[in-house]
């Protein structure tokens, strides 16, 4: 008898149709699997039935390259009766299918086997748009999307990119899109949904805030189409009632600034996070989004501002502009991959003005000197959590400011740690400005030389007794 916690979550379907003698399995290479029905085993499930219900979470392919085939799908439909019944997971939560063979053809059809009423997690490439060639086609998708809102009306998580068929080389057409969504709107408990913006319309963008309990959308633009069709703002002031989470990944700036046109949408979010595909002509753009966000989403808490960029963009910030920003409730600020323009200090300040609430900010492309550390809890007040990139390569200063507030420094290890200072006096400075500081963390592991990654060991060591 199997140990229970040893079948919670399965890798690779192969060992759950071992059970069934009825199935022979053919391991054609380490990778690949062929199924057969023997016709001289008899039909008996009963290991199958034992087993199943204790399978809590299914990642259907071993790893991303395995692929599973059975030589007839029809065949093997009609032997099985009603698959969903013969391979039945009764205690099925999570299921997860991330492989490029699952987007070629008759592959996709796996997931009809184990969809399950109790299922509540489907996660549905949710690394390939990072791997575009492996996204399933569109009708593949619209098909299994059918399936998916007829056995799982309790599903929570559905994460599910496409990209369109070959015949189609421009966006899926906007009926087809209808279909797709029509049946995810059918899905009324979900709560998260991950999706391509080209394969969203005006009509679709309704059916989805039809829903009444969606509470997170997150929003790939993977292709980088030059021609999206457009987003209507008139949508129904009673749609998207639960949103409160939206994240926009590798995206325009110029399709952000559309999204956020539409009230409904971004009325009542407090979790943002935008991911930008920058351009040159956006880098000097890019500061107002803040401006946009204040006027249109006035309940943002936590924003989170991404570079899709290999090098960290400069923000250009125009302060003569943001007499036009109003004050957010912001709590959390983070910026990965942009870094803030000179005069940094300025830039602390002016935010210090937009978002008097900020508790944590994490701008750790940003270089600052140690002597100008004291200046952002001056101006952030409230500020508990800070990470940047400091710069040890000086003597520690005469500190000019004080605060009991942060408790927590993540800095970035790799800049070298001047000669003329150590773990004892770099301790003493910042316990001077920060009395309450307790914790010292790492962004990064990359440290230059031994000396650094001693020093800020110690560092990290006195600050936490």
């Amino acid at each position: 008898m199997a140990i229970p916690y040893v079948w919670n979550e399965i890798k690779g379907i192969e060992k759950l149709l071992a059970l069934i003698p009825e199935i022979d399995i053919l391991v054609v290479s380490p990778k690949k699997y062929k199924f057969n029905l023997s016709e001289s085993k008899p039909s008996d499930v009963s290991r199958f039935a034992i087993y199943s219900p204790l399978v809590r979470s299914l990642h259907m392919f071993k790893t991303a390259y395995s692929t599973y085939k059975i030589p007839n799908w029809d065949t093997f439909i009609t032997r099985c009766g009603s698959p969903t019944a013969y391979f039945s997971l009764p205690n099925l939560r999570c299921m997860v299918a991330d492989s490029f063979y699952c987007s070629i053809g008759d592959h996709i059809k796996w997931l009809t086997l184990f969809l399950s009423p109790r299922l509540v997690e489907l996660q549905l490439w949710p690394n390939n748009h990072q791997r575009i060639r492996w996204m399933p086609q569109f009708k593949a998708v619209t098909e299994a999307a059918a399936d998916i809102a007829r056995h799982c009306p309790s599903l929570q998580t559905l994460s599910i990119l496409t990209r369109p068929d070959k015949t189609n080389e421009n966006t899926p057409s906007p009926a087809s899109g209808s279909i797709l969504y029509g049946h995810i709107a059918g899905l009324r408990c979900l709560r998260e949904l991950t999706i391509e913006r080209q394969t969203v319309d005006s009509a679709s963008l309704a059916k989805i805030g039809g829903l009444p309990c969606l509470e997170t959308l997150i929003i790939f633009d993977s292709f980088n189409w030059p021609k999206l069709v457009p987003l209507s703002e008139q949508l129904s002031k009673a749609a998207f009632p639960s949103l409160r989470h939206l994240q926009l990944r590798k995206i325009r700036l110029l399709e952000v600034y559309r999204i956020w046109q539409i009230k409904s949408l971004v009325e009542h979010l407090t979790h943002v996070v935008i991911q930008v595909a920058v351009r040159v002509v956006d880098i000097s753009t890019i500061s107002s989004l803040l401006s946009v966000l204040s006027r249109s989403s006035q309940s943002v808490q936590e924003l989170c501002l991404m570079s899709d960029s290999n090098q960290p963009e400069i923000i250009s910030l125009d302060f003569q502009n943001w007499h036009d920003v109003h004050i957010l409730p912001l709590q959390s600020l983070k910026l990965v991959g942009v870094s803030v323009s000179k005069p940094t200090l300025v830039y602390f300040e002016q935010l210090a003005k937009l978002c008097p609430r900020l508790r944590r900010l994490e701008v750790a492309d940003t270089k600052i000197g140690l002597a100008d550390l004291c200046h952002i809890t001056h101006y952030l007040k409230e500020l508990e959590h800070l990470s940047i990139t400091v710069i040890w390569n000086e003597t520690a200063p005469h500190p000019i400011y004080s605060s009991g507030s942060l408790v927590t420094l993540e800095c970035n290890d790799a800049v070298q740690v001047s000669q003329k200072l150590n773990a004892q006096t770099i301790a003493v400075y910042l316990s001077t400005i920060w009395p309450n500081l307790r914790n010292l963390r790492s962004v990064n592991t990359i440290m230059p030389t031994n000396r650094d990654r001693k020093v800020l060991r110690q560092l990290s060591e006195i600050l936490s007794k």
